[in-house]
């Protein structure tokens, strides 16, 4: 399978062309700014003379179809720390690893376990400094964080009704009789399904788990209902608020 992208100048004229194989390897290419033109393979810079690309955390090299460095999450993916993608270039992508997930699954066997929805978030350990190019630290990639919305056990005879009552801090209309409370997950997010997906920076992982973990959220207790008030409707709902709070 072979991919290719062509820019264009005011004109409408095509300025670059190129084509690759498979692991973004460049096969032909021409135009006048084919050579000038820095941007290539999946948008990503590459320096002409090395052939390398800059995913902004670690360079790729395409002949090769190898990472020049180790992966920053450890064997938490695969063994091998320098592979591309799992070898499977053409069905598969490598997002930078910087993010909040929202997941299905908690890696038990029943169909209620595959109907439990998560929120992830990579965790970063600030004690393992992780160094790139140009002196840049970074920090060491240690896993990740989930937290969800649970019914606690019991009738707790909570009521809330009308559109001015909120729920867990948001708006919200509902009317039970149960509970549930926001809770760190014993589950491990590669058991799990990802359903959606924000990109973070180092940065702002940080400032949301630092939120997560406050008594603003874990341990926060509120009214529960299977069919509105459920860990599903409550994951998307801080899936969708996260940047308030990076």
């Amino acid at each position: 399978m072979l991919a290719e992208h062509h820019g264009e100048g005011l004109s409408g004229a095509v300025s670059a062309h190129y084509r690759y194989g498979p692991f973004g390897e460049v096969l032909r290419k021409n135009g006048d700014l084919a050579y000038s033109n820095p941007f290539r393979f999946s948008t990503k810079y590459q320096d002409e003379e090395t052939d390398l690309l800059y995913y902004g955390y670690r360079y790729y090299d395409p002949i090769s179809a190898r990472w020049k460095s180790r992966d920053m999450s450890g064997e938490h993916h695969s063994l091998n720390l320098y592979a591309f993608v799992g070898n499977a270039a053409i069905t598969q992508i490598d997002p930078q690893g910087l993010n909040i997930y929202v997941t299905a699954g908690n890696g038990g066997a029943t169909k209620i376990d595959d109907l439990h929805v998560n929120i992830f978030v990579d965790k970063w350990d600030v004690n393992v400094p992780y160094e790139f190019e140009n002196n840049t630290i970074k920090w060491h990639k240690s896993g990740w964080v989930g937290f969800s919305f649970g019914k606690l056990p019991g009738l707790r005879g909570v009521r809330m009704v009308g559109p001015k009552s909120t729920w867990l801090g948001w708006a919200s209309y509902t009317f039970t009789c149960l509970k549930g409370v926001i809770y760190v997950v014993d589950v491990d997010f590669l058991d799990t399904e990802v359903l959606r997906e924000r990109e973070t920076t180092f940065e702002q992982d940080n400032a949301w788990l630092h939120y997560m973990l406050s008594p603003e959220r874990t341990g926060q207790e509120d009214g529960y209902s299977l069919l509105h008030h459920n860990c599903r409707k409550y994951v998307n709902m801080e899936f969708d608020d996260a940047p308030n709070h990076f």
